[in-house]
């Protein structure tokens, strides 16, 4: 999908699909992007991101070892260009954006165990 304008998401999935989800579908469909470019201190674009961190870390991209997002970019204030790609610890104002803690290392601990059954 090549979603270019809010009109596009109705034009692509059809009628059938409530209007309340077009900001989720066009979260999803962002955050599958080769780049992404997003606002400082969005909510919208911070949720864009940590999709992305947990991409990164299933497909093993350049950086996700330490939790970088090397394709993500955004639109911040000076002194801040690399907080949103580069591995920064959890720190106040905890709602203006993603923070690596969420995705990195996420199956750690059960990745190379095999699979338990139970029954």
């Amino acid at each position: 999908m090549d979603s270019k304008e809010s009109g596009d998401t109705e034009r692509v999935l059809g009628h059938h699909v409530n209007p309340n989800f077009y900001g989720m579908i066009d979260q999803l469909v962002a955050s599958r992007g080769k780049f992404f470019f997003g606002c400082w201190q969005s909510t919208f674009s911070g949720y864009i991101n940590r999709l992305r961190g947990y991409h990164s870390q299933r497909h093993k991209e350049p950086g996700y070892e330490k939790g970088d997002l090397r394709t993500s970019f955004h639109y911040s204030p000076k002194g801040h260009f690399d907080d949103m790609r580069k591995y920064y610890p959890v720190r106040k104002p905890f709602y203006a954006r993603e923070f690596p803690t969420a995705w990195r290392l996420l199956n750690h601990d059960t990745e190379d165990t095999p699979a338990l059954i139970v029954g």
